[in-house]
């Protein structure tokens, strides 16, 4: 089984109510060995407590971050403070394996994604485009995750 494959069943079958959830790391790219896991972010809604576990699952080693939206902002923002932005990184460059609000999985890729390739520190842009907006569909973006301007680097909704 392919990692992506893996890596959605595997949030299938133990976070059916995910929001949205990532694959990434090595697995997803020239780099995988046969001792490569399967990183994931899962987000739930209503997680009091986030959490990080190693386990096995179906033969594969699997690294499992499960947070909710506000307990990923707030880990991927020291991430970033500490110069080692691994679920930024996760978040940015991997793969979507489920997302059940409507787009807001792609839109954090996006603006992560911009704040990775910022380098150190993970700076947000000094300038954005004037289709931005400051909310997913919904629901505010975490100030953290906003250009310098305030604004999210990304079209409205039903802008896209």
């Amino acid at each position: 089984m392919d990692p992506v494959a893996a890596a959605r069943a595997l949030v299938e079958e133990m976070f059916p109510g995910a929001l949205y959830a990532f694959v990434g790391g090595s697995v997803l790219t020239e780099r995988r060995t046969s001792t490569s896991d399967l990183d994931i972010v899962v987000v739930l809604d209503g997680l009091d407590r986030p959490y990080r576990e190693a386990l096995r699952w179906h033969g594969w080693p699997v690294e499992l971050f499960a947070h909710s939206e506000t307990s990923l902002a707030a880990y991927i923002e020291r991430g970033f403070e500490s110069r080692q932005p691994t679920l930024a990184r996760i978040c940015a460059e991997g793969a979507v394996l489920t997302d059940r609000t409507g787009g807001r999985a792609s839109d954090l890729q996006s603006v992560l994604g911009e704040r990775v390739s910022a380098g150190p520190g993970g700076q947000k842009p000094a300038t954005c485009s004037p289709t931005c907006s400051t909310t997913w569909p919904g629901r505010a973006i975490p100030a953290s995750w906003r250009s310098s301007a305030g604004r999210s680097c990304r079209p409205p909704p039903g802008r896209r």
